[in-house]
């Protein structure tokens, strides 16, 4: 949703929200976050919860996602992550529990996946002007090389720490969204339990821009876009409570007036765009895991066999539309 990132970046002062009550006991809000659309649907089977409840609920939701974008965001240059980016290879920085939940995810993946899922190519982002540019012009003349391999994580004196062997540049954009969901929705089932009692089955699920979790998604349905005209919409359905998918049409739209192709998913190995003729979907346990997983099946070449092992389902859909479905981790086993 990378064109939703530069709409978004013109109108930061403006909160897109708009909420609607279904019927009794259930409640849609979307608000603009992460990039992109966040919507929140909550459903009491009970039809007990009024309007309060309902709202209270998903504004924990919310609140969960923007404390982790305000950690993790590269765009904005107050950002934990944006400190991090500027010092970590001057001194070790302390980590806030979420980005060391995230940090540790991302290294685990790239050493699983040979370094096919790595969190060092925003200079390459930077470059196709996808990702905004911190640095002083004397510090953007020194070129920033290096991989997940110089990245240290620490733990002293019962605090996380971050350090880089030689100056880096982080973006957790591929994987930073599907972990504000699991927050989002970790946060909602919390205050569900506060407000409703430990008894009470509401049901909630958080989509953001296609990253999504669902705490009743067995035999729920959803929609995939097909790759060579998004606007088309091709069912499934959902294989465990997280979907993430990733894809290329919204960048191109974005750059569709520029002379050179742009592309959001960077090959690690050669640093250079990945030009996307399909769409990839993950189903797994959690959200922060698919998303990780949808760059991990459009970059490493044994990715089909990979993914299962690495505990999700994937989905590929061709430019014709033609979807194929991986086998599960207990298919693969």
């Amino acid at each position: 949703m990378q064109w939703l990132k530069h709409w978004f970046s013109r109108w930061q002062a403006t909160e897109l929200e708009a909420s609607s009550t279904l019927a009794p006991g259930q409640l849609s809000r979307c608000q603009a976050l992460l990039g992109t659309f966040v919507e929140v649907h909550l459903k009491d089977p009970e039809a007990a919860a009024d309007d309060k409840t309902l709202i209270a609920i998903s504004q924990a939701a919310y609140q969960a996602i923007e404390r982790v974008q305000t950690l993790m965001s590269f765009h904005d240059p107050r950002s934990k992550l944006s400190r991090i980016n500027a010092s970590a290879h001057i001194a070790p920085l302390p980590l806030t529990p979420e980005l060391t939940d995230v940090l540790r995810q991302a290294l685990t993946l790239s050493q699983l996946s040979d370094g096919h899922f790595d969190i060092t190519v925003a200079p390459q982002l930077i470059a196709q002007g996808l990702l905004p540019e911190h640095r002083s012009k004397a510090e953007q003349q020194q070129p920033v090389r290096g991989s997940w391999r110089d990245i240290e994580l620490t733990e002293s004196s019962g605090r996380h720490w971050i350090f880089f062997k030689r100056p880096l540049q982080l973006d957790l954009g591929g994987i930073a969204k599907g972990y504000a969901v699991d927050q989002a929705l970790d946060a909602a089932e919390a205050m569900a339990t506060k407000q409703l009692g430990a008894d009470h089955a509401l049901q909630i699920t958080v989509n953001a821009g296609g990253d999504l979790r669902s705490n009743h998604w067995q035999g729920m349905h959803v929609s995939l876009r097909h790759p060579a005209d998004p606007q088309q919409l091709l069912g499934c359905v959902m294989k465990n409570c997280a979907l993430a998918s990733s894809a290329g049409y919204f960048t191109e739209a974005a750059t569709q007036l520029k002379t050179e192709k742009t592309s959001a998913i960077i090959a690690p190995h050669s640093r250079e765009p990945l030009a996307l003729q399909q769409s990839v979907s993950v189903f797994a346990d959690n959200c922060m895991l698919a998303d990780a997983l949808t760059k991990i099946a459009l970059l490493h070449p044994q990715a089909d066999n990979l993914i299962p092992q690495l505990g999700g389902q994937l989905i590929r859909i061709d430019q014709s539309g033609q979807m194929t479905q991986g086998p599960s981790r207990a298919d693969s086993i």
